[in-house]
């Protein structure tokens, strides 16, 4: 049994009173606290219910609403992060596979990454095809 106070809060560890056996050393009191405020959330906002519903209803109620909410903002931030890294990742591909340049051609004649790839036999693309028919001729 530990029982030690913290020089900036001066206040017991409640680690060896809970069932969590963590030390504040090592953030177990973070744990505790975080614990506390969520139950006295639910707490406050079964207060808000009516008077006819159950306490124990009420409780859980909260306690189900605010988890679905918080499930469902965790969500749409994983997913955000993950649609970000994806379009990143794309983005990051295409332009290193691509060529290097990052015009697409919109007024400059021969050079770039159009006659690099009609050199490279990509005769799928009309453009490159015409503009490598146009800089032969032009000699």
């Amino acid at each position: 049994m530990h029982a030690h106070t913290h020089d900036a809060r001066r206040q017991v560890c409640p680690a060896d009173s809970d069932s969590v056996n963590y030390c504040c050393c090592c953030n177990g009191c973070s744990l505790v606290d975080v614990i506390g405020a969520g139950q006295g959330f639910v707490e406050s906002a079964a207060d808000l219910v009516p008077a006819n519903v159950p306490r124990p209803l009420a409780k859980g109620g909260v306690a189900v609403a605010t988890g679905l909410v918080a499930f469902w903002v965790l969500q749409k931030l994983v997913f955000t992060v993950l649609t970000i890294a994806l379009l990143g990742g794309a983005a990051w591909f295409y332009f290193q596979y691509s060529g290097g340049s990052g015009s697409s051609g919109g007024g400059s004649s021969g050079g770039g990454s159009s006659s690099r790839r009609a050199d490279d036999g990509d005769f799928d693309d009309p453009l490159s095809e015409a503009r490598r028919i146009m800089d032969k001729y032009k000699k």
